[in-house]
């Protein structure tokens, strides 16, 4: 810092004196803390890369494989979406961040007739994968949405909270549903 201070004044007319005192008794009280090779910023400017060992996603973390480095062409990316098409095209979150990769998703339980919630990342299949109770419901058990909305533990279904009416054929009467959870074969026949 000193070497570079002394000369950073060099130059600097006499009227900002009090500027450049400052600026330099602000570059002599900084401290560079050390760090670690992934919290530096220079990752960045690493291509893309199939991780299929460790992350199972495009990584551009400068530590690919030497037969990666050595062959290169296919395996080398610019960008995580080059990669993530080539070498992980079934998998969504590919090449997404740790946070996108951890945050909850919910998963039909088939067997269940109802949903689950799992971080996204330990999911074992990410065939069907909603962000919202609601949306697992209406889409994997629309039958069944009162046993699914009203799972234990995953705090129910949201609604706009307006009700309809819709026919209920079998039991000859009228059944109260949210209006979120009509199916569009029963829109024509809801009412207020």
């Amino acid at each position: 810092i000193d070497s570079f201070t002394a000369g950073a004044t060099t130059g600097i007319p006499s009227t900002s004196g009090a500027v450049a005192s400052s600026l330099v008794s602000a570059l002599q009280s900084l401290s560079i803390k050390s760090f670690t090779p992934e919290e530096a910023a220079i990752r960045s400017l690493a291509k893309y890369y199939p991780d299929w060992v460790n992350k199972k996603t495009c990584v551009n973390d400068g530590r690919e494989p030497p037969f990666i480095k050595e062959i290169g062409d296919g395996y080398m990316f610019d960008t995580a979406k080059q990669c993530c098409s080539i070498w992980f095209s079934y998998d969504e979150a590919c090449g997404q961040s740790a946070s996108a990769l951890s945050a909850l998703k919910y998963y039909p339980l088939f067997d269940a007739g109802e949903c689950g919630v799992a971080p996204y990342n330990e999911l074992e299949s990410k065939l069907y994968v909603y962000d919202s109770l609601t949306e697992c419901c209406l889409k994997r058990f629309p039958l069944a949405l009162d046993t699914c909305c009203d799972a234990e533990g995953l705090g129910g279904c949201v609604t706009t909270g307006v009700t309809k009416y819709v026919p209920n054929f079998i039991e000859q009467k009228c059944q109260a549903k949210s209006e979120d959870f009509i199916d569009p074969s029963e829109s024509k026949y809801a009412r207020d």
